[in-house]
């Protein structure tokens, strides 16, 4: 089967090229203290590392800018790639569509998000 042939989705996103910016982070040093005194005091250390990172983010940190709508390329780059992966996405939901309606189900078409770098997810 050729790859012009094949279902395309409308549900890729692509964020390549987008930059995200993060200030506030926890560096090594500070997990490896909190991780210690987590032990020490008997309490998960996720916890307080995740409270760490939520104290220092609004702390006058600056937030992590998130795409809007008008910088993200959905269906506009400049190589194959977009093309590619739409149609592998829109094969597979194609295929999985018919496998949840055998069933009785409702298959929920996910979102794929292409990016270079770093992004923000779910």
């Amino acid at each position: 089967m050729r790859l012009d042939e094949l279902p395309q989705s409308s549900r890729v996103e692509d964020r390549r090229g987008v930059t995200m910016r993060r200030a506030g982070g926890l560096g090594i040093g500070t997990i490896v203290i909190l991780g210690l005194l987590g032990w020490a005091l008997g309490i998960n250390p996720l916890y307080l590392i995740g409270g760490a990172e939520i104290l220092s983010r609004s702390v006058g940190s600056q937030q992590e800018s998130q795409p809007t709508p008008s910088e993200t390329q959905a269906g506009s780059p400049s190589d194959a790639m977009l093309p590619f992966v739409s149609a592998v996405l829109g094969s597979t939901e194609a295929v999985w569509t018919d496998i949840f309606a055998q069933s009785g189900k409702t298959y929920r078409a996910p979102t794929l998000v292409m990016f270079s770098g770093a992004t923000r997810s779910g």
